[in-house]
Protein backbone atom coordinates (compact mmCIF):
# COMPACT_ATOMS: atom_id res chain seq x y z
CA UNK A 1 0.00 0.00 0.00
CA UNK A 2 2.54 2.32 0.80
CA UNK A 3 4.43 1.90 -2.51
CA UNK A 4 0.99 2.68 -4.35
CA UNK A 5 0.62 5.75 -2.54
CA UNK A 6 3.85 6.71 -3.38
CA UNK A 7 3.79 6.09 -6.80
CA UNK A 8 0.70 8.35 -6.87
CA UNK A 9 2.32 11.00 -5.35
CA UNK A 10 5.03 10.77 -7.15
CA UNK A 11 2.72 10.56 -10.72
CA UNK A 12 1.24 13.79 -9.59
CA UNK A 13 4.10 15.45 -8.80
CA UNK A 14 5.10 15.48 -12.05
CA UNK A 15 1.96 16.68 -13.75
CA UNK A 16 1.92 19.49 -11.21
CA UNK A 17 5.61 20.47 -12.34
CA UNK A 18 4.47 20.04 -15.54
CA UNK A 19 2.39 21.89 -15.39
CA UNK A 20 4.11 25.20 -13.41
CA UNK A 21 6.61 24.91 -16.90
CA UNK A 22 3.82 24.80 -18.63
CA UNK A 23 2.24 28.35 -17.68
CA UNK A 24 5.81 29.91 -17.19
CA UNK A 25 5.82 29.53 -20.52
CA UNK A 26 2.61 30.60 -21.63
CA UNK A 27 3.65 33.43 -20.07
CA UNK A 28 6.01 34.57 -22.90
CA UNK A 29 3.67 33.46 -25.54
CA UNK A 30 0.61 35.52 -24.41
CA UNK A 31 2.37 38.38 -25.04
CA UNK A 32 3.24 38.23 -28.60
CA UNK A 33 -0.88 39.01 -28.71
CA UNK A 34 -1.06 36.05 -31.14
CA UNK A 35 -3.75 33.11 -29.92
CA UNK A 36 -2.16 30.38 -33.01
CA UNK A 37 1.29 30.51 -31.82
CA UNK A 38 0.90 28.13 -28.91
CA UNK A 39 -1.47 26.03 -30.99
CA UNK A 40 1.41 25.96 -33.80
CA UNK A 41 4.15 25.08 -31.26
CA UNK A 42 2.10 22.27 -29.48
CA UNK A 43 1.47 21.01 -32.80
CA UNK A 44 5.55 20.87 -33.89
CA UNK A 45 5.76 19.29 -30.21
CA UNK A 46 3.08 16.14 -31.00
CA UNK A 47 5.02 15.42 -33.67
CA UNK A 48 8.25 15.32 -32.16
CA UNK A 49 6.68 13.32 -29.07
CA UNK A 50 5.47 10.99 -31.91
CA UNK A 51 8.80 10.80 -34.06
CA UNK A 52 10.64 10.20 -30.90
CA UNK A 53 8.31 6.95 -29.73
CA UNK A 54 8.54 5.72 -33.50
CA UNK A 55 12.36 5.58 -33.29
CA UNK A 56 12.09 4.36 -29.62
CA UNK A 57 9.85 1.54 -31.05
CA UNK A 58 13.06 0.90 -34.00
CA UNK A 59 15.31 0.96 -31.59
CA UNK A 60 13.18 -1.49 -29.02
CA UNK A 61 12.60 -4.07 -32.14
CA UNK A 62 16.01 -3.81 -33.14
CA UNK A 63 17.35 -4.17 -29.20
CA UNK A 64 15.49 -7.08 -28.93
CA UNK A 65 17.08 -8.86 -32.13
CA UNK A 66 20.57 -8.58 -30.74
CA UNK A 67 19.58 -9.71 -27.29
CA UNK A 68 18.18 -12.88 -28.89
CA UNK A 69 21.83 -13.86 -30.68
CA UNK A 70 23.48 -15.72 -28.15
CA UNK A 71 27.05 -15.13 -27.25
CA UNK A 72 29.19 -18.21 -28.45
CA UNK A 73 32.67 -19.04 -29.27
CA UNK A 74 33.74 -19.52 -32.95
CA UNK A 75 34.67 -23.11 -32.34
CA UNK A 76 30.74 -23.67 -31.49
CA UNK A 77 29.01 -21.80 -34.09
CA UNK A 78 26.84 -23.48 -36.72
CA UNK A 79 25.81 -22.28 -40.69
CA UNK A 80 22.84 -19.88 -40.21
CA UNK A 81 23.58 -19.33 -36.26
CA UNK A 82 22.63 -15.53 -35.40
CA UNK A 83 25.37 -15.18 -32.65
CA UNK A 84 27.47 -12.67 -31.03
CA UNK A 85 31.15 -13.56 -31.45
CA UNK A 86 34.11 -11.57 -29.34
CA UNK A 87 37.72 -11.42 -30.28
CA UNK A 88 40.31 -9.36 -31.44
CA UNK A 89 40.77 -8.03 -34.75
CA UNK A 90 43.33 -9.20 -37.95
CA UNK A 91 43.12 -7.33 -41.14
CA UNK A 92 46.06 -9.18 -43.41
CA UNK A 93 45.65 -5.38 -45.56
CA UNK A 94 44.54 -2.27 -43.12
CA UNK A 95 44.00 0.82 -45.00
CA UNK A 96 45.75 4.23 -43.59
CA UNK A 97 43.88 7.11 -42.38
CA UNK A 98 44.87 9.95 -44.76
CA UNK A 99 46.57 13.01 -42.18
CA UNK A 100 46.93 10.74 -39.65
CA UNK A 101 49.55 7.79 -39.04
CA UNK A 102 46.66 5.23 -38.15
CA UNK A 103 45.80 2.32 -39.49
CA UNK A 104 42.17 0.90 -39.67
CA UNK A 105 39.81 -1.58 -41.15
CA UNK A 106 37.29 1.25 -41.52
CA UNK A 107 37.34 4.93 -41.02
CA UNK A 108 35.51 8.17 -42.09
CA UNK A 109 37.93 12.02 -41.88
CA UNK A 110 36.78 15.20 -43.20
CA UNK A 111 39.17 18.53 -43.55
CA UNK A 112 37.49 21.53 -42.42
CA UNK A 113 38.41 25.20 -43.14
CA UNK A 114 37.79 28.53 -41.16
CA UNK A 115 36.28 30.86 -43.12
CA UNK A 116 35.90 34.51 -42.11
CA UNK A 117 33.36 36.57 -43.94
CA UNK A 118 31.69 39.93 -44.04
CA UNK A 119 28.45 41.07 -44.79
CA UNK A 120 26.52 44.20 -43.80
CA UNK A 121 23.30 43.94 -41.84
CA UNK A 122 19.56 45.61 -42.28
CA UNK A 123 21.20 48.94 -40.18
CA UNK A 124 24.00 49.63 -42.95
CA UNK A 125 26.48 47.91 -40.12
CA UNK A 126 29.79 45.24 -41.36
CA UNK A 127 29.31 41.95 -39.65
CA UNK A 128 31.81 39.43 -39.40
CA UNK A 129 31.11 35.92 -39.43
CA UNK A 130 33.32 32.61 -38.77
CA UNK A 131 31.94 29.49 -40.02
CA UNK A 132 33.84 26.12 -40.88
CA UNK A 133 33.95 24.58 -44.43
CA UNK A 134 34.61 21.14 -45.12
CA UNK A 135 36.98 21.08 -48.02
CA UNK A 136 37.67 17.06 -47.99
CA UNK A 137 36.03 13.89 -46.67
CA UNK A 138 35.83 10.51 -47.49
CA UNK A 139 36.12 6.79 -46.46
CA UNK A 140 37.42 3.52 -46.91
CA UNK A 141 37.88 -0.09 -45.21
CA UNK A 142 39.39 -3.33 -45.63
CA UNK A 143 38.27 -7.14 -44.52
CA UNK A 144 39.01 -8.59 -41.71
CA UNK A 145 38.61 -11.10 -39.02
CA UNK A 146 37.54 -11.71 -35.55
CA UNK A 147 39.97 -14.46 -34.02
CA UNK A 148 38.92 -16.41 -30.86
CA UNK A 149 42.07 -18.47 -30.28
CA UNK A 150 42.47 -21.03 -33.40
CA UNK A 151 39.23 -20.09 -34.88
CA UNK A 152 38.11 -17.07 -36.81
CA UNK A 153 35.50 -15.39 -38.85
CA UNK A 154 35.65 -12.93 -42.13
CA UNK A 155 33.46 -9.86 -41.82
CA UNK A 156 32.61 -7.28 -45.01
CA UNK A 157 32.39 -3.71 -43.72
CA UNK A 158 30.67 -2.84 -46.69
CA UNK A 159 28.04 -4.92 -44.65
CA UNK A 160 28.72 -4.03 -41.94
CA UNK A 161 27.33 -1.38 -39.53
CA UNK A 162 30.53 0.15 -36.86
CA UNK A 163 29.39 1.21 -33.73
CA UNK A 164 31.72 3.18 -30.71
CA UNK A 165 34.71 3.87 -33.26
CA UNK A 166 37.50 5.87 -31.95
CA UNK A 167 37.68 9.12 -32.72
CA UNK A 168 40.84 11.30 -33.56
CA UNK A 169 41.71 14.95 -34.78
CA UNK A 170 43.54 18.16 -34.19
CA UNK A 171 43.70 21.79 -35.74
CA UNK A 172 46.68 23.57 -37.49
CA UNK A 173 45.84 27.15 -38.40
CA UNK A 174 42.72 27.18 -39.78
CA UNK A 175 42.55 23.78 -40.95
CA UNK A 176 41.25 21.28 -38.88
CA UNK A 177 41.18 17.60 -39.08
CA UNK A 178 38.87 15.09 -37.87
CA UNK A 179 38.66 10.99 -38.01
CA UNK A 180 36.37 8.21 -36.70
CA UNK A 181 37.76 4.79 -37.53
CA UNK A 182 37.74 1.26 -35.79
CA UNK A 183 41.56 -0.07 -35.60
CA UNK A 184 43.49 -2.63 -37.58
CA UNK A 185 44.34 -4.76 -34.12
CA UNK A 186 42.84 -4.68 -30.88
CA UNK A 187 39.61 -6.37 -28.81
CA UNK A 188 35.74 -6.24 -30.88
CA UNK A 189 32.85 -7.52 -30.87
CA UNK A 190 30.28 -8.42 -33.98
CA UNK A 191 26.77 -10.03 -34.15
CA UNK A 192 25.44 -11.44 -37.16
CA UNK A 193 24.48 -14.88 -38.73
CA UNK A 194 27.36 -17.51 -39.39
CA UNK A 195 27.83 -17.76 -43.40
CA UNK A 196 28.00 -21.11 -45.57
CA UNK A 197 30.97 -22.76 -44.93
CA UNK A 198 31.28 -21.50 -41.38
CA UNK A 199 34.08 -18.81 -42.49
CA UNK A 200 32.22 -15.63 -42.45
CA UNK A 201 29.75 -13.15 -40.27
CA UNK A 202 26.91 -12.05 -42.94
CA UNK A 203 24.22 -9.52 -42.08
CA UNK A 204 20.61 -11.81 -43.23
CA UNK A 205 17.02 -10.90 -43.07
CA UNK A 206 16.05 -9.24 -39.73
CA UNK A 207 19.48 -10.08 -38.60
CA UNK A 208 22.14 -6.94 -38.97
CA UNK A 209 26.19 -7.44 -39.16
CA UNK A 210 27.36 -4.90 -36.44
CA UNK A 211 30.79 -4.68 -35.71
CA UNK A 212 31.43 -2.65 -31.86
CA UNK A 213 34.46 -2.00 -29.76
CA UNK A 214 32.71 -2.78 -26.89
CA UNK A 215 31.54 -5.80 -24.79
CA UNK A 216 28.27 -7.48 -25.76
CA UNK A 217 26.85 -7.35 -22.50
CA UNK A 218 27.97 -3.27 -22.56
CA UNK A 219 26.45 -2.44 -26.01
CA UNK A 220 23.03 -4.07 -24.85
CA UNK A 221 22.99 -2.09 -21.68
CA UNK A 222 23.84 1.25 -23.57
CA UNK A 223 21.23 0.55 -26.30
CA UNK A 224 18.57 -0.11 -23.74
CA UNK A 225 19.76 3.04 -22.07
CA UNK A 226 19.23 4.91 -25.38
CA UNK A 227 15.88 3.69 -25.85
CA UNK A 228 14.11 4.58 -22.68
CA UNK A 229 15.79 8.23 -23.11
CA UNK A 230 14.05 8.38 -26.65
CA UNK A 231 10.61 7.72 -24.71
CA UNK A 232 11.11 9.60 -21.87
CA UNK A 233 11.57 12.62 -23.94
CA UNK A 234 8.92 11.65 -26.05
CA UNK A 235 6.15 11.55 -23.45
CA UNK A 236 7.22 14.87 -21.75
CA UNK A 237 7.19 16.58 -25.54
CA UNK A 238 3.45 15.54 -25.68
CA UNK A 239 2.51 16.28 -22.82
CA UNK A 240 3.36 19.62 -23.18
CA UNK A 241 2.40 19.70 -26.91
CA UNK A 242 -1.12 18.60 -26.28
CA UNK A 243 -1.38 21.13 -23.12
CA UNK A 244 -0.01 23.64 -25.44
CA UNK A 245 -2.51 22.81 -28.99
CA UNK A 246 -5.24 22.94 -27.05
CA UNK A 247 -4.30 26.05 -25.43
CA UNK A 248 -4.21 27.92 -28.45
CA UNK A 249 -6.77 25.81 -29.59
CA UNK A 250 -9.17 27.91 -26.95
CA UNK A 251 -7.39 31.07 -27.66
CA UNK A 252 -8.11 31.17 -31.42
CA UNK A 253 -11.50 30.38 -30.33
CA UNK A 254 -11.44 33.57 -28.66
CA UNK A 255 -10.75 35.41 -31.79
CA UNK A 256 -10.37 39.46 -31.15
CA UNK A 257 -10.36 38.99 -27.44
CA UNK A 258 -7.16 37.26 -27.31
CA UNK A 259 -5.25 39.21 -29.38
CA UNK A 260 -5.59 42.39 -26.84
CA UNK A 261 -5.98 40.62 -23.59
CA UNK A 262 -2.41 40.04 -22.17
CA UNK A 263 -4.09 37.99 -19.14
CA UNK A 264 -4.10 34.25 -19.49
CA UNK A 265 -6.56 33.16 -21.66
CA UNK A 266 -9.93 31.13 -19.16
CA UNK A 267 -10.76 29.54 -22.28
CA UNK A 268 -7.70 28.43 -23.51
CA UNK A 269 -6.77 26.79 -19.75
CA UNK A 270 -10.11 24.73 -20.07
CA UNK A 271 -9.55 23.81 -23.48
CA UNK A 272 -5.91 22.88 -22.33
CA UNK A 273 -6.92 21.17 -18.64
CA UNK A 274 -10.25 19.26 -19.70
CA UNK A 275 -9.32 18.65 -23.69
CA UNK A 276 -5.47 18.28 -23.95
CA UNK A 277 -4.64 15.86 -20.68
CA UNK A 278 -7.21 14.02 -21.15
CA UNK A 279 -6.13 13.47 -24.70
CA UNK A 280 -2.29 13.16 -22.76
CA UNK A 281 -3.81 10.42 -20.60
CA UNK A 282 -5.66 8.87 -23.39
CA UNK A 283 -2.30 8.77 -25.16
CA UNK A 284 -0.36 6.93 -22.36
CA UNK A 285 -3.51 4.68 -22.00
CA UNK A 286 -2.61 3.53 -26.05
CA UNK A 287 0.72 3.75 -24.85
CA UNK A 288 0.81 1.17 -22.57
CA UNK A 289 -1.64 -1.38 -24.12
CA UNK A 290 0.96 -1.59 -27.54
CA UNK A 291 3.44 -1.86 -24.81
CA UNK A 292 1.95 -4.65 -23.24
CA UNK A 293 0.89 -6.69 -26.28
CA UNK A 294 4.87 -6.26 -27.52
CA UNK A 295 6.07 -7.97 -24.55
CA UNK A 296 3.58 -10.48 -24.55
CA UNK A 297 4.50 -11.19 -28.11
CA UNK A 298 8.23 -11.01 -26.86
CA UNK A 299 7.01 -14.18 -24.97
CA UNK A 300 6.19 -15.94 -27.54
CA UNK A 301 8.97 -15.41 -29.75
CA UNK A 302 11.10 -15.71 -27.27
CA UNK A 303 9.70 -19.08 -26.51
CA UNK A 304 9.60 -20.14 -30.02
CA UNK A 305 13.21 -19.81 -30.21
CA UNK A 306 13.82 -21.90 -26.86
CA UNK A 307 11.61 -24.60 -28.23
CA UNK A 308 13.35 -24.69 -31.96
CA UNK A 309 16.56 -25.22 -30.03
CA UNK A 310 15.10 -27.96 -27.82
CA UNK A 311 13.73 -29.81 -30.81
CA UNK A 312 17.61 -29.60 -31.93
CA UNK A 313 18.66 -31.19 -28.75
CA UNK A 314 15.95 -33.97 -28.61
CA UNK A 315 16.95 -34.90 -32.11
CA UNK A 316 20.35 -35.37 -30.78
CA UNK A 317 19.70 -37.71 -27.59
CA UNK A 318 18.62 -40.65 -29.78
CA UNK A 319 22.24 -40.54 -31.36
CA UNK A 320 24.08 -39.57 -28.23
CA UNK A 321 22.19 -42.88 -26.43
CA UNK A 322 22.84 -44.96 -29.44
CA UNK A 323 26.59 -44.01 -29.57
CA UNK A 324 27.24 -44.76 -25.54
CA UNK A 325 24.82 -47.85 -25.16
CA UNK A 326 27.60 -50.48 -27.25
CA UNK A 327 30.39 -49.17 -24.18
CA UNK A 328 28.03 -48.51 -21.29
CA UNK A 329 26.46 -51.76 -20.55
CA UNK A 330 25.85 -51.29 -17.36
CA UNK A 331 24.60 -47.92 -17.10
CA UNK A 332 21.17 -49.11 -18.90
CA UNK A 333 19.21 -47.77 -16.24
CA UNK A 334 20.36 -43.80 -17.28
CA UNK A 335 19.89 -44.63 -20.86
CA UNK A 336 16.42 -45.69 -20.55
CA UNK A 337 15.48 -42.75 -17.73
CA UNK A 338 16.77 -40.13 -20.37
CA UNK A 339 14.96 -41.32 -23.22
CA UNK A 340 11.83 -41.41 -21.06
CA UNK A 341 12.44 -37.92 -20.14
CA UNK A 342 13.32 -37.15 -23.72
CA UNK A 343 9.98 -38.51 -24.82
CA UNK A 344 7.86 -37.37 -21.89
CA UNK A 345 8.74 -33.73 -23.65
CA UNK A 346 8.06 -34.03 -27.35
CA UNK A 347 4.94 -35.44 -26.52
CA UNK A 348 3.76 -32.46 -24.30
CA UNK A 349 3.56 -29.07 -24.52
CA UNK A 350 5.45 -25.72 -23.53
CA UNK A 351 4.01 -26.25 -20.02
CA UNK A 352 5.62 -30.08 -19.90
CA UNK A 353 8.81 -29.41 -21.76
CA UNK A 354 9.53 -26.44 -18.99
CA UNK A 355 8.43 -29.00 -16.33
CA UNK A 356 11.21 -31.43 -17.97
CA UNK A 357 13.81 -29.32 -18.34
CA UNK A 358 15.28 -30.02 -14.94
CA UNK A 359 14.99 -33.65 -15.06
CA UNK A 360 16.78 -33.59 -18.94
CA UNK A 361 19.72 -31.70 -17.67
CA UNK A 362 19.54 -33.34 -14.71
CA UNK A 363 20.12 -36.45 -17.13
CA UNK A 364 22.55 -35.20 -19.51
CA UNK A 365 25.31 -34.22 -16.60
CA UNK A 366 24.68 -37.78 -15.00
CA UNK A 367 25.00 -39.47 -18.40
CA UNK A 368 28.34 -37.35 -19.25
CA UNK A 369 29.59 -37.97 -15.77
CA UNK A 370 29.39 -42.03 -16.38
CA UNK A 371 31.31 -41.03 -19.87
CA UNK A 372 34.24 -40.27 -17.85
CA UNK A 373 34.66 -44.05 -16.74
CA UNK A 374 35.19 -45.23 -20.14
CA UNK A 375 38.63 -44.50 -21.98
CA UNK A 376 37.57 -45.90 -24.86
CA UNK A 377 34.25 -44.11 -25.13
CA UNK A 378 36.21 -40.91 -24.63
CA UNK A 379 38.37 -41.72 -27.51
CA UNK A 380 35.34 -42.14 -29.65
CA UNK A 381 35.38 -39.56 -32.51
CA UNK A 382 31.41 -39.72 -32.55
CA UNK A 383 31.10 -38.96 -29.30
CA UNK A 384 33.97 -35.99 -29.62
CA UNK A 385 31.68 -34.79 -32.65
CA UNK A 386 28.53 -34.90 -30.24
CA UNK A 387 29.95 -33.68 -27.51
CA UNK A 388 30.64 -30.27 -29.31
CA UNK A 389 27.39 -30.12 -30.91
CA UNK A 390 25.81 -30.54 -27.74
CA UNK A 391 28.11 -28.13 -25.95
CA UNK A 392 26.80 -25.45 -28.46
CA UNK A 393 23.05 -26.56 -27.81
CA UNK A 394 23.22 -25.88 -24.15
CA UNK A 395 25.17 -22.68 -24.60
CA UNK A 396 21.93 -21.83 -27.13
CA UNK A 397 19.85 -22.90 -24.56
CA UNK A 398 21.26 -21.16 -21.70
CA UNK A 399 21.18 -18.42 -23.39
CA UNK A 400 17.83 -18.70 -24.98
CA UNK A 401 16.08 -19.54 -21.57
CA UNK A 402 17.66 -16.55 -20.39
CA UNK A 403 16.10 -14.37 -22.85
CA UNK A 404 12.94 -16.20 -22.41
CA UNK A 405 12.93 -15.07 -19.05
CA UNK A 406 14.15 -11.68 -19.33
CA UNK A 407 11.08 -11.65 -21.45
CA UNK A 408 8.71 -12.95 -18.68
CA UNK A 409 10.13 -10.57 -15.83
CA UNK A 410 9.43 -7.85 -18.39
CA UNK A 411 6.10 -8.48 -19.17
CA UNK A 412 5.33 -9.78 -15.08
CA UNK A 413 6.54 -6.81 -13.70
CA UNK A 414 5.00 -4.17 -16.42
CA UNK A 415 1.54 -6.16 -15.13
CA UNK A 416 2.09 -6.33 -11.53
CA UNK A 417 2.74 -2.47 -11.03
CA UNK A 418 0.15 0.04 -11.30
CA UNK A 419 -1.62 1.87 -12.82
CA UNK A 420 -0.57 -0.55 -15.53
CA UNK A 421 -2.02 -3.58 -13.95
CA UNK A 422 -5.65 -1.98 -14.81
CA UNK A 423 -5.18 -1.81 -18.44
CA UNK A 424 -3.81 -5.62 -18.30
CA UNK A 425 -6.92 -6.71 -16.94
CA UNK A 426 -9.20 -4.73 -18.89
CA UNK A 427 -7.84 -6.54 -21.93
CA UNK A 428 -6.77 -9.72 -20.12
CA UNK A 429 -3.29 -9.71 -20.09
CA UNK A 430 -1.75 -12.14 -17.99
CA UNK A 431 1.36 -13.38 -16.54
CA UNK A 432 3.71 -15.97 -18.23
CA UNK A 433 5.57 -18.91 -16.54
CA UNK A 434 9.38 -19.12 -16.04
CA UNK A 435 11.29 -21.42 -17.47
CA UNK A 436 13.71 -23.24 -15.03
CA UNK A 437 15.62 -19.90 -13.98
CA UNK A 438 17.42 -21.96 -11.36
CA UNK A 439 19.07 -23.75 -14.02
CA UNK A 440 20.85 -20.55 -15.31
CA UNK A 441 23.47 -21.30 -12.17
CA UNK A 442 23.97 -24.97 -13.70
CA UNK A 443 25.94 -26.11 -17.20
CA UNK A 444 26.51 -29.02 -18.83
CA UNK A 445 30.37 -30.18 -18.68
CA UNK A 446 31.54 -30.79 -21.67
CA UNK A 447 31.76 -34.15 -23.25
CA UNK A 448 34.37 -33.86 -26.21
CA UNK A 449 37.97 -33.43 -24.38
CA UNK A 450 39.55 -33.78 -27.68
CA UNK A 451 38.74 -30.55 -28.56
CA UNK A 452 39.60 -27.23 -26.00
Amino acid sequence: MFAFIKKVFLILGIILGLLVLIIFTLATMIKQHDPSRPAWIGAGMALLAWILWMKMRSLDRRNAILAGAPPLPIRLVNVDDDVWVHGEIACDNPVQIPYFPLLAVNYSYSVQEQVTTTRTDSNGRTVRETTWVTRESGSDSSPFRIVDGEHFLWLDPAQATFYDQWGDGYQVGVMSYSCTYTPAEGPASAVGVVAEGKQSLIPKEHIPLIVTLKDRPTFLKDAEANEKTLGHFGSTFAFFGFYLAFYGLGRMVEGETAKTDESFSKMGIGFGVFLGVPMVFLLWFIRVFNTLVIFRNRVRETWSQVDVILKQRYDLIPSLVETVRGYMQHERAVLETLGEIRGRAVAGGSSVRIGSEKDMVGGIIRLIALAENYPELKASQMYLKMGDEITALEEKIAHARANYNNAVTELNTQIGVFPERIVAGLFGIGESQLFAAELDAMSVPRISLGNT
